[in-house]
Order: structure tokens, then C-alpha cells, then sequence
């Protein structure tokens, strides 16, 4: 996926997720949701990425994509 489609995607599950919670569960606060998760989106991709190349090395979605998004957490943890 390139970069530049990286937040429009985030932007739309997010609003898709606003939705659902506000549906089927307006007890929880979708704004503090989306505040808490939205940053850990590259982390959550790594930990994807680490799950296909130990359980499929050859998967389509092991890519440059995946692989840039890695090497920025591993740069960011250190």
C-alpha cells in the first residue's frame, strides 16, 4: 500500500468503527477510541507482519509496505 493511502484507509475504518460503536454500543466514547488506537496503528501493523513471516514467508501481503513499517517501530522502541 503506498504511504499515501495509509490515512485515508485509517480515516475511513475509523469512521466505519465511530459508526458501529455508536450503534451498538453508545456507552463507549468512539472519540477517545479512535485517540487511543490511531497511534498504534504501525505497531499493529509490525506485529502483523511478524505473525505472516513466521506463519507464510510467501504472502502477498509481505511487501515494502510491511516491511518500511517494521523497520520505523523497531527505529522507534530502541
Amino acid at each position: 500500500m503506498p504511504k499515501r493511502l495509509e490515512g485515508e484507509l485509517l480515516d475511513e475504518y475509523f469512521q466505519a468503527l465511530r459508526q458501529a460503536l455508536t450503534k451498538n454500543r453508545p456507552d463507549i466514547d468512539e472519540a477517545a477510541v479512535e485517540a487511543a488506537w490511531r497511534p498504534l496503528y504501525h505497531l499493529a501493523w509490525a506485529d502483523f507482519y511478524r505473525f505472516l513471516k513466521g506463519w507464510s514467508p510467501g504472502h502477498w501481503k509481505i511487501h515494502g509496505y510491511s516491511e518500511r513499517i517494521a523497520r520505523e517501530v523497531i527505529q522507534a522502541i530502541k
